[in-house]
């Protein structure tokens, strides 16, 4: 070998070298240890049924989801509001099935890149979940921080998790993404009535033009009430009016007997094809709006009475859920069930 092609070949090995010292070094930790068969919080793999809470902490938040004694979950931080109880059995069993697949960093310089940095910080990315049970006492904490998506063990994806107490570091089995926030947690089954779905609507604002539209059958065109001679329906808002019952969410819940809901700037009543008729209720509050929801069932000519007793039973399932609380909506959502009677009507374009 020429003394040339030997030096060119050092060079290429000694960077190559430098590249695997660099890397080696920006990995969290090592994968010296596998322990395919610990179960990560073995309390809880003995008894998940024995969960009666939930407290998740992280990012300078703190809140708790609750077991009633009917079973369903409920966020006591937000005035008992329900809380969608699959997510929570779906964390649980989760937890429930971790188990330690390789042991990672003890460093607590290094533990910020997997997050599972200390939860107590305000910007933190990890997230401590305490489990209690029924009488209040500790069950099982784990800090949890980011998930990698190849398999781990017999499992798909897994995530980087720290016993509370501890400074290790571990990969385990598992995707475990708890929510950040309480608002994640919340059951945001609202309203939903598709567009397509109303026969008719009617907004009446406590100032301006009430609104109206209808039209015969679900593939037909809205039409509205009282237009100005010479106008046209600008379709794309009353379509977007229509649209105002369709997958609701939230931003914020409260009990509505602790709310003034004296004044009412704009009362809407949404009717559907099959006799369904959900009111809704706009209330400034200060410099917010709060919303009221409430459900029926009206008689439709010629409906059969299978199809009005399930039309009755929806009215109840929706007034159930709903009638106890106000709502806070997205602005979005908000200015869709403002739509004003002049915004919906315009001269015809010029040809």
């Amino acid at each position: 070998m020429s003394p040339r092609v030997f030096l060119a070949w050092l060079v290429v090995t000694a960077a190559t070298l430098a590249a695997a010292i660099v890397v080696t070094l920006n990995r969290p930790g090592t994968t010296s240890v596998r322990l395919d068969n610990e179960p990560v919080l073995p309390a809880l793999r003995d008894n998940p049924d024995a969960v009666a809470a939930l407290e998740i902490q992280g990012g300078g938040q703190r809140f708790t989801l609750a077991r009633g004694e009917a079973g369903a979950w409920t966020a006591p931080d937000k005035h008992g509001y329900p809380v969608d109880g699959g997510k929570v059995r779906t964390l649980i069993v989760g937890l429930s099935d971790m188990r330690l697949i390789e042991a990672k960093t003890a460093r607590e310089d290094r533990l910020v890149r997997l997050e599972l940095e200390d939860p107590e910080l305000p910007e933190a990315k990890s997230r401590v979940i305490t489990l209690k049970d029924s009488a209040g006492q500790d069950l099982a904490a784990l800090i949890v921080g980011k998930g990698q998506s190849r398999p781990t063990g017999q499992v798909e994806g897994g995530t980087y998790v720290r016993r509370s107490g501890e400074s290790q570091a571990w990969l385990a089995s598992g995707r475990i993404e708890p929510g950040a926030t309480l608002e994640d947690w919340l059951d945001d089954d609202v309203v939903h009535l598709p567009s397509t779905s109303i026969k008719a609507l009617a907004v009446t604002p406590l100032e301006g033009e009430p609104v109206r539209l209808s039209r015969e059958a679900p593939e037909a065109g809205l039409v509205l009430d009282a237009m100005p001679e010479g106008h046209e329906l600008d379709g794309s808002l009353a379509n977007r009016l229509a649209s105002g019952l369709a997958f609701l969410t939230f931003d914020d819940v409260k009990p509505r007997d602790r709310l003034d809901l004296a004044v009412v700037s704009h009362h809407g009543v949404y009717t559907d094809f099959d006799g369904l008729q959900v009111s809704v209720e706009i209330v400034p509050i200060g410099e917010e709006e709060w919303v009221t929801f409430e459900a029926t069932q009206v008689e439709l000519e010629g409906q059969d009475e299978a199809a009005r007793q399930a039309t009755a039973a929806k009215a109840k399932t929706i007034t159930e859920r709903v009638t106890p609380w106000a709502y806070k909506l997205p602005g979005y959502a908000l200015e869709r069930l403002k739509t004003s009677f002049e915004s919906l009507h315009k001269p015809p374009e010029a040809s």
